[in-house]
């Protein structure tokens, strides 16, 4: 899990590099960083996700749908990956990685490298689009609805069974001797998106490289030290876990309190 979070993180905040350099951007709901809306417009698409996601589970039953949706995922983020650096060859470059995640669809490594490459590749370009306030609003709000989604609904675990049963590349795999843990891309997702909006943000007030870094470094390692009590009250409680609210209280936290010294 380590692993698999720094790499996602430090490739993230590589290609945000690239995206800031290239000045690119995405729109959400409008150009507008500072926007809640935009905040609010994220939370909705998830939300749409979720429940077309849910809609396939129950009426497709052999999977191809959901096999479908992260082909497209998968094709489309490492295209875009590939562009910012050899763009000539970012289409056969995809097309090739996509070939071969369907001739394998049951190696995992396979799997953790196209939902590394997807998470950096999201994560980064959401973190350039909007500045820290609507992201804070925004990973606060998806804390709520993991909470909501794990506890009480449960729609989350049914999510995370099928992402297992499919091996698809939404989810990274962590098999052990003792369980296989599933970390949804959203775990390391969201802590990317946090520290590039706060390190953009805090360097456009400061213009301080050195103080932004040690911020993303902080916020990372407040991440990082959520999900492992995450794991950890799943490993000895046996029962499943949201890894957002711990992960987004703590980076929270972290901005606040550096940003209040700083």
């Amino acid at each position: 899990m380590l692993i698999l979070f720094v790499i996602t993180q430090l490739l993230g905040l590589y290609i945000a590099n690239a995206f800031l350099q290239e000045n690119i951007k995405t729109t959400i709901i409008n150009d507008n960083p500072n926007d809640i809306w935009n905040a609010i417009g994220l939370i909705s698409y998830i939300l749409i996700f979720t429940g077309i996601f849910l809609l396939v589970m129950k009426f497709s039953k052999t999977g191809k749908i959901l096999s479908l949706m992260e082909k497209v995922v998968v094709f489309s983020t490492t295209s875009i990956f590939v562009y910012l650096f050899v763009p000539e060859l970012s289409f056969l470059f995809a097309i090739l990685f996509l070939a071969l995640r369907i001739l394998l669809p049951e190696s995992i490594m396979l799997r953790n490298i196209s939902a590394i490459i997807s998470s950096a590749v999201v994560g980064s370009l959401i973190g350039v689009s909007l500045n820290i306030i609507p992201v804070i609003v925004f990973v606060a709000a998806l804390s709520i609805y993991d909470i909501i989604a794990v506890f009480f609904t449960k729609h989350m675990v049914a999510m995370a069974e099928t992402l297992k049963e499919k091996n698809l590349a939404l989810a990274f795999a962590i098999p052990t001797k003792e369980h296989n843990y599933l970390i949804g891309t959203g775990d390391l997702v969201i802590p990317l998106v946090f520290v590039v909006s706060a390190m953009s943000s805090f360097f456009a007030e400061t213009a301080d490289k050195f103080l932004s870094n040690v911020l993303g470094l902080i916020i990372l390692v407040m991440s990082l030290l959520g999900i492992g009590i995450t794991l950890w009250i799943t490993k000895n409680k046996k029962m499943a876990m949201p890894a957002l609210p711990l992960q987004c209280l703590f980076m929270i936290i972290a901005w606040f309190v550096f940003n209040f010294f700083f």
